[in-house]
Protein backbone atom coordinates (compact mmCIF):
# COMPACT_ATOMS: atom_id res chain seq x y z
CA UNK A 1 0.00 0.00 0.00
CA UNK A 2 2.43 2.27 0.79
CA UNK A 3 4.72 1.61 -2.46
CA UNK A 4 1.12 2.60 -4.21
CA UNK A 5 0.98 5.44 -2.49
CA UNK A 6 4.27 6.68 -3.46
CA UNK A 7 3.51 6.19 -7.09
CA UNK A 8 0.69 7.69 -6.81
CA UNK A 9 2.05 11.59 -5.43
CA UNK A 10 4.69 11.70 -7.98
CA UNK A 11 2.95 12.98 -10.30
CA UNK A 12 2.24 16.31 -8.54
CA UNK A 13 5.93 16.72 -7.22
CA UNK A 14 6.68 20.56 -8.85
CA UNK A 15 3.50 21.38 -9.86
CA UNK A 16 3.55 24.29 -6.82
CA UNK A 17 6.51 25.66 -8.17
CA UNK A 18 5.26 25.72 -11.66
CA UNK A 19 2.15 27.83 -10.52
CA UNK A 20 4.26 29.61 -8.38
CA UNK A 21 6.63 31.28 -11.37
CA UNK A 22 3.73 31.67 -13.43
CA UNK A 23 1.87 33.42 -11.11
CA UNK A 24 5.05 35.51 -10.50
CA UNK A 25 5.30 36.32 -14.33
CA UNK A 26 1.63 37.38 -14.53
CA UNK A 27 2.55 39.88 -11.76
CA UNK A 28 5.82 41.31 -13.33
CA UNK A 29 3.63 41.95 -17.04
CA UNK A 30 0.97 43.71 -14.71
CA UNK A 31 3.28 45.79 -12.88
CA UNK A 32 5.23 46.52 -16.68
CA UNK A 33 1.45 47.15 -17.73
CA UNK A 34 0.67 49.65 -15.12
CA UNK A 35 3.97 51.57 -15.05
CA UNK A 36 3.13 51.76 -19.15
CA UNK A 37 -0.41 53.31 -18.58
CA UNK A 38 1.25 55.62 -15.85
CA UNK A 39 3.99 57.11 -18.39
CA UNK A 40 1.17 57.45 -21.21
CA UNK A 41 -1.26 59.25 -18.40
CA UNK A 42 1.82 61.62 -17.58
CA UNK A 43 2.76 62.84 -21.02
CA UNK A 44 -0.65 63.47 -21.79
CA UNK A 45 -1.04 65.77 -19.05
CA UNK A 46 1.93 67.56 -19.50
CA UNK A 47 1.31 67.96 -23.33
CA UNK A 48 -2.20 69.03 -22.71
CA UNK A 49 -0.89 71.34 -20.23
CA UNK A 50 2.20 72.25 -22.80
CA UNK A 51 -0.43 72.98 -25.24
CA UNK A 52 -2.35 75.76 -23.73
CA UNK A 53 0.90 77.56 -22.37
CA UNK A 54 2.37 77.50 -25.53
CA UNK A 55 -1.26 79.22 -27.08
CA UNK A 56 -1.27 81.60 -23.98
CA UNK A 57 2.14 82.57 -25.39
CA UNK A 58 1.43 82.70 -28.38
CA UNK A 59 -1.61 84.96 -28.09
CA UNK A 60 0.24 86.98 -26.21
CA UNK A 61 3.05 87.25 -28.58
CA UNK A 62 5.86 86.09 -26.74
CA UNK A 63 8.65 82.64 -26.57
CA UNK A 64 6.39 79.74 -27.30
CA UNK A 65 9.01 77.40 -27.01
CA UNK A 66 10.08 78.64 -23.60
CA UNK A 67 6.84 79.02 -22.70
CA UNK A 68 6.52 74.75 -23.71
CA UNK A 69 9.99 73.96 -22.10
CA UNK A 70 8.94 75.62 -18.95
CA UNK A 71 5.81 73.64 -18.55
CA UNK A 72 7.00 70.14 -19.53
CA UNK A 73 8.82 67.83 -17.11
CA UNK A 74 12.31 67.99 -17.40
CA UNK A 75 12.56 64.46 -19.60
CA UNK A 76 9.76 65.09 -21.78
CA UNK A 77 10.89 67.23 -25.06
CA UNK A 78 8.22 68.66 -27.04
CA UNK A 79 7.75 69.01 -30.43
CA UNK A 80 5.49 72.74 -31.62
CA UNK A 81 3.59 73.14 -34.85
CA UNK A 82 1.15 75.82 -35.54
CA UNK A 83 -1.28 74.02 -37.58
CA UNK A 84 -3.33 77.56 -37.92
CA UNK A 85 -2.03 81.39 -37.03
CA UNK A 86 -3.94 81.03 -33.44
CA UNK A 87 -3.13 77.88 -32.88
CA UNK A 88 -0.39 75.92 -31.08
CA UNK A 89 -0.02 72.03 -31.41
CA UNK A 90 2.55 70.09 -29.26
CA UNK A 91 3.56 66.69 -29.76
CA UNK A 92 5.06 64.51 -26.87
CA UNK A 93 7.18 60.77 -27.51
CA UNK A 94 6.30 58.44 -24.33
CA UNK A 95 8.53 56.62 -22.53
CA UNK A 96 7.89 53.07 -23.38
CA UNK A 97 8.57 49.48 -21.91
CA UNK A 98 10.43 47.90 -25.33
CA UNK A 99 7.66 45.20 -25.21
CA UNK A 100 5.17 48.11 -26.48
CA UNK A 101 4.99 50.09 -29.53
CA UNK A 102 5.74 53.62 -29.55
CA UNK A 103 3.33 56.02 -28.84
CA UNK A 104 2.93 59.98 -29.79
CA UNK A 105 0.89 61.52 -27.84
CA UNK A 106 -0.46 65.24 -29.37
CA UNK A 107 -2.84 68.38 -28.05
CA UNK A 108 -3.98 71.37 -29.70
CA UNK A 109 -5.18 74.32 -28.52
CA UNK A 110 -6.51 77.60 -30.03
CA UNK A 111 -6.71 80.33 -28.32
CA UNK A 112 -7.26 84.46 -29.80
CA UNK A 113 -4.28 86.61 -29.87
CA UNK A 114 -4.47 89.48 -27.83
CA UNK A 115 -1.09 90.84 -28.45
CA UNK A 116 0.73 93.72 -26.32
Amino acid sequence: MTVLRRRLSRGDRGTSTIEAVGGVVLIAITLVCIVQAAWFAIAVDAAGQAARDGARARSLSLDVRAAVDRSLPGDLDGRITYPAPDTVRVQLDVRRVSMFPPITVAREVAMPRTGR
